[in-house]
């Protein structure tokens, strides 16, 4: 269809490093990305986790996630006109906002029903 998707791949324990992959990106010019996570638990603890990637100094940040048992994240998405606002969605049909940048999470879906 005649459109051009850069596709980049980094890894969190093993070349290439997704720090270094955004660094990559950033050089490129890339301003913004979908990413697609493969693996439902980022820690070897076994807990959801959440790190946000500064695109200047990629610089990271964890995030907190509200509390997801036998659940994991499917779907994150930041709002473009807020940058503080983040959603997300799980397997299980749960959804949570959060107006602080993950500091704190409002469930607006249980599995698939509002909750307000």
């Amino acid at each position: 269809h005649g459109i051009e998707l850069p596709i980049y791949w980094g890894n969190r324990n093993w070349a290439p490093l997704l720090e270094d992959v955004v660094r990559t990106m950033r050089d490129d010019g890339i301003e913004r990305a979908a990413v697609y996570v493969t693996s439902a638990f980022s820690s070897y603890s076994g807990k959801p986790a959440l790190t946000r990637l500064d695109w200047s100094g990629v610089k990271k940040t964890n995030v907190s996630l509200p509390p997801l048992t036998r659940d994991a994240v499917a779907y994150i998405a930041q709002n473009p006109a807020d940058r503080n606002e983040y959603a997300i969605a799980t397997f299980e049909r749960n959804v949570y906002v959060s107006k602080d940048q993950g500091k704190t999470w409002i469930q607006i879906a249980n599995r698939g029903q509002t909750t307000r």
